[in-house]
């Protein structure tokens, strides 16, 4: 607000009103008893009313930062390192492991250098049974021949069925001696198939 403004709605106001409350005062003084004014039966009037101007806000003051407390990490003490200890020493046995021998190889006839022969043999008994019925027939086996030229395994492929002739024949071939089988001048084991035939004599 400037100056003049001010004098203007405010020291104006206040100086004219004080003129007049001063006038009236020494008009009360100066007029004698009998001229004095029944006070009772006086109308009181209002006297000039002031407006003042009210006083612009204040700022509001800025709220202060507030101090925000830095973390420090707590440092941990640093142990010292343990004195090497010397390692324990483990008493182990070795276990025993039973390894199976290899399993030799059988071979198929047909990868020999040659087949087989007979270098012993013991007579196949006719079957009582089968002579007496006088019935004929044909057995025929499934023989291993070992590398050392005997027979091992022996199974029954085919035969007449209750006459006995597997059973005499199996008996007799199991006696059997073969030159050893070989692949390349080295011996081996073999399956060999050797048929057996039953025949009566006139």
């Amino acid at each position: 607000m400037t100056r003049n403004a001010w004098i203007q709605s405010v020291a104006l106001p206040l100086a004219l009103s004080l003129a007049v409350n001063f006038a009236i005062l020494t008009f009360m003084v100066v007029l004698p008893e009998k001229h004095l004014f029944d006070l009772e039966k006086v109308i009181p009037v209002d006297l000039l009313k002031i407006y003042m101007p009210k006083p612009p806000p204040k700022p509001k003051p800025k709220p202060k930062p507030k101090k925000v407390e830095k973390f420090v990490p707590l440092k941990a003490p640093i142990a010292p390192d343990p004195e090497p200890k010397e390692p324990a020493t483990i008493e182990t046995h070795p276990e025993v492991v039973d390894i199976p021998a290899p399993v030799p190889r059988i071979y198929d006839i047909t990868d020999l250098d040659g087949v087989p022969k007979i270098i012993s043999r013991v007579p196949i008994r006719y079957p009582s049974l089968a002579k007496r019925a006088g019935k004929e027939g044909v057995t025929v086996l499934k023989i291993l021949i070992t590398r050392e030229g005997k027979v091992g395994r022996i199974e029954v492929i085919k035969t007449p069925p209750n006459l006995g002739f597997d059973k005499s024949a199996v008996e007799s071939v199991r006696q059997f001696v073969f030159t050893p089988p070989t692949i390349h001048g080295e011996p081996v084991d073999v399956w060999y198939i050797l048929p057996v035939r039953f025949v009566l004599e006139d």
